[in-house]
């Protein structure tokens, strides 16, 4: 590029002095000047609104993903993602407003000065030719941190947060079948009593260790099965299937809801009179009952499953197996005093349990397809317990038998287990359940009742409130805060926070644009060219209202990298930093 040929004095000299020289190349201005000089300022005050808005993004998203404060129940785990999303947005925008300046100025202070490194900052483009390896590794670790970061938030699944359950009206409790359906399930006493106990059977034939120690007490199986100790069970009363119908109608897929309430129960207790029980008093308390029993065709030879319900002021079940009997068929009756074999054989293995109706309180699970009891308690009294006494109550041989038989085939094995009592017990609850459940139209104003110190929590999916999401969180504003302080300690460094391609037109000396010639169309160049910033002083104006006040020049020199250091190269080596002037 040719410099414009402009008329001077012939009187006047040519300038030799740097200060000459600039109100030289003003004199050859032309029309009017637009630049608008400022002061180099210590901080800039948007750099500092952008950090802090940064920040703001920050503690938003912590409180989004803050399983405690709430906002994320609200949410849910779609809803976080998108706000996440977005404030991952801003503090992204917010980044690319300070980082590229602190890199610029880093380049100028601590750099080769390069021109195509201020150009690759500027532009954001790590792929322009001539730049160092290291600015192409920063803009392309600015290029890909977003995109990673906008993967990485949504890898924390998992978590879970819960609320108060908005309830419309109030729950309805009682003797009850969880799953609402077509067929009459309730009225089914095999269906019912095998649902009941199948996850209590689970257990007891998976179990490699006994439960021995108190603190394992009570513990929870399926829908309705409370093993309160090694001698006692219940069965609760839960929510009426119409209820939990309408629970699960106002449940989103990815939902569940905790059931708090307080419910009676089917309560079956060992009777320590059992081993007090002498000839006299057996054959006083059996009279003329018949003993119903069913074969266990297990390696045992000839065991059998007893059962003699009795009335003794309460309800009372005296429940056991026994082996060696010497009948084979599937389901037998026996009566005194015929078979009095058979009874001796019963008596020694048999066992003495109460059954009442209790206070209890438990906890469900409840989901789109399935309820489970997941905690309970119960207390020692009673309450009502007209209900078992009643006539037809007692659960039938022909409908227990099979049931039973079903639970105590491995027990069998080892007929002194510490699991027998525990299944005695959570048997006889089970089919006493299972006859009052199959009696529930008959007997309606017992079994159903309004819900009692009821709770309910909803549980929905959220993001995992894990460490590492915060900090993927705070990787931007960090980055963030780094530049901006990197901007205050190269304060002294003559770039302002509006430094492109207007500022190095306004300030460069058209003498070195030749070495650029033929770049206008590629923008490109052969070699590096170094881009040294100088800050030179100036007249002062007359015409200013402060005509003594002076100010310091930005000028940009450019040369080649391989270029030898000689004339005006010098005063670039020379370049004052001044703080605290007023830049033109």
């Amino acid at each position: 590029m040719e410099m414009s040929n402009v008329a001077r004095d012939p009187a006047k000299p040519v300038p030799t002095s740097a200060t000459s020289l600039i109100v030289d190349d003003e004199n050859m201005a032309v029309g009017e000047a637009l630049g608008l000089p400022e002061k180099r300022k210590v901080f800039s005050y948007l750099h500092a609104s952008t950090v802090l808005g940064s920040l703001v993004c920050f503690a938003i998203g912590v409180v989004t993903i803050t399983p405690s404060l709430g906002i994320a129940w609200r949410l849910r785990f779609s809803g976080q993602i998108v706000v996440l999303g977005f404030l991952l947005g801003v503090m992204n925008l917010c980044l690319q407003t300070v980082v590229p300046f602190a890199l610029l100025l880093l380049e100028a202070r601590h750099g080769q000065s390069r021109f195509q490194n201020f150009e690759a900052i500027l532009l954001g483009r790590f792929i322009t030719s001539k730049v160092s390896t290291i600015w192409r590794i920063v803009l392309l670790g600015l290029l890909a941190l977003p995109l990673g970061l906008s993967v990485a938030y949504k890898r924390f699944l998992g978590g879970s947060a819960s609320g108060e359950f908005p309830l419309h009206g109030i729950g309805s409790y009682g003797i009850g079948f969880p799953v609402p359906g077509i067929e009459n399930w309730e009225n089914d006493f095999l269906f019912t009593s095998l649902t009941s106990m199948a996850a209590f059977r689970l257990a007891v034939f998976s179990r490699a260790m006994e439960f021995s120690r108190p603190e394992d007490y009570p513990a929870a199986y399926g829908y309705n099965t409370l093993l309160l100790s090694n001698d006692a069970a219940a069965i609760l009363d839960m929510p009426t299937m119409a209820y939990l119908t309408s629970l699960r109608s106002q449940l989103l897929v990815d939902e569940t809801i905790n059931i708090n309430a307080s419910v009676y129960a089917y309560r079956a207790t060992y009777n320590a009179s059992t081993i007090d029980l002498s000839n006299e008093q057996w054959n006083k308390t059996i009279g003329s009952e018949i003993l119903r029993t069913g074969a266990l065709y297990s390696d045992v030879v000839g065991s059998r499953l007893g059962m003699l319900p009795l009335l003794r002021g309460d309800v009372q079940f005296m429940f056991g197996t026994y082996a060696q009997s010497k009948y084979q068929i599937d389901n037998a009756d026996f009566q005194m005093p015929g078979d009095k074999a058979e009874f001796d054989l019963f008596k020694k293995r048999a066992e003495i349990f109460t059954i009442r109706r209790a206070s209890c309180r438990g906890s469900w699970l409840l989901t789109n397809t399935n309820i489970s009891l997941v905690a309970g308690s119960c207390s020692n009294g009673s309450v009502d317990s007209r209900i078992v006494a009643r006539d037809g109550m007692g659960p039938f041989a022909v409908d227990t038998l099979p049931v039973l038989i079903r639970l105590y085939l491995k027990i069998m094995q080892d007929p002194d287990s510490r699991w027998l009592r525990s299944t005695y017990a959570t048997g006889i609850a089970t089919v006493y359940w299972a006859r009052g459940l199959q009696m529930l139209m008959e007997w309606n104003e017992y079994v159903t009742y309004p819900a009692m110190n009821e709770t309910l929590t909803t549980t929905r999916h959220i993001l995992r409130a894990d460490t590492l999401l915060y900090v993927v969180l705070f990787i931007q504003p960090a980055l963030a805060m780094i530049a901006f302080a990197v901007a205050i300690w190269l304060h002294k460094v003559p770039i302002g926070e509006n430094f492109g391609l207007l500022s190095i037109l306004s300030g460069i000396d058209p003498r070195h644009l030749n070495l650029l010639r033929g770049a206008g169309l590629s923008g490109k160049v052969q070699r590096p060219v170094r881009l040294t910033i100088v800050t030179q002083p100036t007249l002062p104006n007359p015409s200013s209202s402060r005509p003594d006040h002076a100010t310091e020049r930005v000028r940009y020199y450019l040369k080649s990298e391989t270029q030898g250091q000689h004339g005006d190269t010098e005063r670039e080596e020379k370049a004052r930093l001044i703080q605290g002037r007023t830049y033109t």
